[in-house]
């Protein structure tokens, strides 16, 4: 026979519970953080797609150059087929020049042959 007082099963198993259970502090704590990450989460979401969507507009005065540099050259002078010129105006707006090749002619100094210009 066993000596050993036994306690009731229900007290024991409400004592286990009570020490399984985190404390009303940490519950609170818990909450909150939880709110404020699902406000918080979409919200920096939203704010990187729109970030992303206006990233090209940033680049006001994105001057770019394009060309195809010919091998072989036989002057020092730089030589471009194809080139493309894309710019702003002083209104800001948009324009492209293309040419069907262009020559260098100083440090500075550009000669383009058969020049055409658009403006979207």
């Amino acid at each position: 026979m066993n000596h050993i007082p036994q306690a009731p099963r229900n007290s024991v198993l409400d004592e286990i519970r009570r020490q399984r259970q985190p404390a009303a502090d940490k519950l609170t704590k818990r909450s909150l953080r939880v709110t404020l990450l699902k406000r918080a989460l979409p919200a920096a979401a939203l704010l990187l797609l729109v970030a992303l969507a206006l990233a090209p507009s940033w680049h006001s005065s994105a001057n770019r150059v394009t060309y195809h540099v010919t091998a072989g050259a036989s002057t020092q002078a730089s030589r471009m087929q194809g080139a493309t010129y894309h710019g702003r105006d002083q209104q800001g707006q948009p324009y492209t020049v293309t040419a069907s090749s262009a020559v260098q002619q100083g440090d500075d100094n550009v000669a383009l042959v058969a020049p055409q210009g658009t403006s979207p």
